[in-house]
């Protein structure tokens, strides 16, 4: 829905092949279907980025499906999680930091990457497109775990490039 599935659209339209994934089969399914009956080649993956097995086997999904990874758009967000976590990070549960770390840190970047990485170096060129938020740069209040995660994953993706730039990614 909303970003994702105008990314997967637009580079559909492009003509990539894409792979569109998510918690919600019905809602995937549907964004793949659309792009299909447009002409794109798209496939839908359930992909539940807080479970680091379902990562994998989107992964190796994806590269049974199409035969190579050369992008990866990582742009999980637990919009759900961080609307009921508005309030001051003191009155925060650490299963409610937890949670939101987890979806939108460790599975959405650090697991989707680790195990992409390894196909997009085969490719010989690729990208990996990690989706922030200005909450990681500005004190918005309400929003300490989400701010933190994101800030996480900008920190990341700076060294991410540099790791991965030898390998032209």
């Amino acid at each position: 829905r909303g970003i994702g599935r105008t990314m997967a659209e637009m580079f559909a339209a492009e003509g990539a092949q894409v792979v569109v994934s998510g918690r919600s089969v019905d809602k995937g399914e549907k964004v793949a279907q659309r792009i299909r009956d447009n002409g794109g080649d798209a496939t839908f993956v359930r992909l539940d980025v807080a479970d680091e097995t379902s990562v994998q086997e989107a992964i190796a999904a994806t590269i049974d499906r199409y035969g190579k990874l050369t992008t990866l758009i990582n742009n999980a967000a637990p919009t759900d999680l961080v609307s009921k976590g508005f309030k001051p990070m003191h009155e925060l549960t650490t299963d409610e930091w937890e949670a939101i770390l987890r979806t939108t840190l460790t599975g959405n970047v650090f697991w989707a990457s680790k195990y992409a990485i390894p196909h997009l170096i085969e490719a010989g060129g690729a990208s990996i497109v990690n989706i922030s938020s200005g909450g990681s740069m500005f004190g918005v209040p309400g929003i300490s775990i989400y701010s933190a995660a994101k800030g996480g994953m900008n920190a990341l993706t700076r060294v991410m490039a540099v790791e991965y730039a030898q390998y032209g990614i």
